[in-house]
């Protein structure tokens, strides 16, 4: 009678370990903005779309600690963020918690994937030495 439930046991485990996989797969398909490897080049080519397919892993370029001088040398120019009234948010209700924050257009991306973003943006916040504290696709 034990080994029936060893191996009940072991195929539930085996079930499960499958599912995640499948599950990490199929985010990973589903996510637009982790199409394409990230190159500083392809980027500095590309549209807003193209720099959204290969935004997810510039952000894995994007350590904590990277120098803004870094940033600026990876992604480019960044483009003015736009704060609401109280400089707190961006005007899509973003937060905005560290003392720096760049942006980088990546496209409208309505009703693809679970994002729904009409803008998505690659923002990288800064602390108060410009050294990179974060990276986010974000949108609004």
């Amino acid at each position: 009678m034990e080994a029936p439930l060893m191996l009940t046991a072991a195929g539930a485990v085996l079930a499960a370990a499958g599912l995640t996989v499948g599950l990490i797969a199929l985010d990973r398909t589903l996510d637009p903005f982790d199409d394409h490897p990230f190159s500083s080049v392809s980027w500095a080519g590309a549209d807003s779309k193209g720099r959204g397919r290969m935004a997810r892993d510039a952000i894995r370029h994007l350590s904590p600690g990277t120098t803004a001088a870094r940033v600026r040398e990876l992604l480019g120019e960044p483009q003015p963020v736009e704060r609401d009234p109280s400089g707190r948010s961006d005007v899509y209700g973003n937060r905005l918690e560290h003392p720096e924050t760049w942006s980088y257009h990546l496209g409208n991306w309505s009703g693809l994937g679970p994002f729904g973003f009409d803008d998505a943006l690659l923002y990288v916040h800064f602390d108060p030495d410009g050294r990179v504290v974060e990276a986010e696709v974000t949108g609004g």
